[in-house]
């Protein structure tokens, strides 16, 4: 499933591994560019699938990488490397769950979590314009109501996705 497309003609989006893939397992976010055609970006260390939910100019891709128990982390693939964007991302107490999408200047949006099971979208800046780290700009906490907020909590405590950013 394509999912995200820049003015390169880079494709982003998410593929079954082999006609067994479930929806917790088996799935790769890939990157498909008409020179190479589709390739796997595999998952973050531990995980079990992955999503590519957004590419910029530079065809830097961001998504969500998950482990077999469906924790979601938020990645950055830049150089042919995907990385944990929460060892990135600095200023925040969120835990970064989906990197949504990234512009031509490296800003990353998305969603995260706080201990409490609130739901936060955050915008990034990168620090001194490279790959290296990123500054949470922006945190904004998304109004769920409060079933909404106890199944998060539930479902996804914060203590099982790991430590937050800080």
């Amino acid at each position: 499933m394509a999912l995200g497309i820049n003015n390169q003609g880079q494709v982003v989006g998410v593929s079954a591994l082999n006609d067994q893939a479930t929806p917790a397992q088996g799935h790769h976010a890939f990157l498909w560019t008409s020179g190479t055609g589709m390739q796997d970006l595999g998952a973050l260390p531990g995980g079990a699938t992955s999503v590519g939910l957004g590419i910029n100019e530079a065809g830097d891709v961001v998504g969500q990488s998950m482990d077999a128990e469906g924790n979601p982390r938020g990645f950055l693939w830049h150089n042919g490397v995907m990385n944990d964007f929460n060892g990135l991302a600095t200023g925040s107490s969120l835990y970064l769950l989906f990197a949504e999408s990234i512009n031509a200047r490296g800003e990353i949006a998305g969603f995260g979590a706080t201990e409490k099971g609130d739901v936060h979208g955050f915008v990034t800046v990168p620090v001194n314009g490279s790959h290296a780290s990123w500054l949470v700009a922006e945190s904004v906490r998304i109004a769920l109501p409060e079933d909404v907020r106890k199944l998060v909590r539930e479902r996804l405590p914060v203590s099982r996705f790991g430590r937050p950013v800080r």
